[in-house]
């Protein structure tokens, strides 16, 4: 008996040294080898609820929710008229998000001129505003003069705008003449954040009770 309560005394504390080394193990894992970045959408809008309440109110009235020959499903953003610097703005926060991107689809009418243009921009304080895409006739995702043919745009914004508690991004459109249309849909804009890992909760080890006899 004496020999059979010291071999499972041994094998106790095996066991222990065991769960010693798994949640070391474990834990030294989850250090060395941290989580993939996850992309994440941090807006989207397709128009399709029929209106633009989406984005920041104040925009100009020369934009609208428009229906007909939207890129996909019925709806789609339209600017026209004789306007110079009509925005449309939407802030968001990209705080714990890095690699951003701005994605959307954008076609003009075929009256759209060289002095017609659509500038993409951004800014952390809605003061100092920063080019991030000008869309015109030289753009090099070319929309050609003639225009009617949706043409799909991605751009990454620099460091800059990354982990922001406030980003603010804005299409601003000037446009000289009344029949001179814009139209964009399909907003994305994009980031990558580390997902959140849990660390594992400590377990009471586990205990054998041995009876001497």
């Amino acid at each position: 008996c004496g020999i059979i309560f010291l071999l499972l005394k041994g094998c106790e504390k095996m066991i222990k040294n065991i769960f010693v080394l798994f949640f070391g193990f474990l834990l030294v894992s989850l250090a060395v080898f941290p989580a993939d970045a996850a992309t994440v959408d941090l807006f989207t809008d397709d128009f399709e609820d029929t209106t633009l309440d989406a984005w920041d109110a104040g925009f100009d009235p020369a934009w609208s929710n428009a229906s007909r020959n939207a890129h996909s499903g019925s709806r789609k953003a339209r600017i026209s008229g004789n306007v110079e610097n009509a925005a449309l703005s939407k802030t968001v926060s990209t705080e714990g998000y890095t690699q951003l991107e701005l994605s959307f689809w954008y076609d003009s009418s075929s009256s759209w001129q060289h002095n017609d243009s659509t500038e993409v921009q951004w800014s952390t304080d809605g003061t100092s505003w920063q080019s991030l895409r000008l869309l015109d006739e030289d753009d090099a995702t070319p929309l050609v003069e003639g225009g009617e043919e949706w043409v799909e745009v991605s751009q990454a914004l620099p460091a800059g705008a990354e982990d922001q508690d406030t980003l603010m991004f804005r299409f601003l459109a000037t446009i000289n003449a009344q029949n001179d249309i814009c139209y964009n849909e399909e907003h994305a804009l994009t980031g990558e954040g580390d997902d959140v890992l849990t660390s594992p909760t400590p377990t009471t080890e586990p205990t054998t009770t041995i009876e001497q006899t």
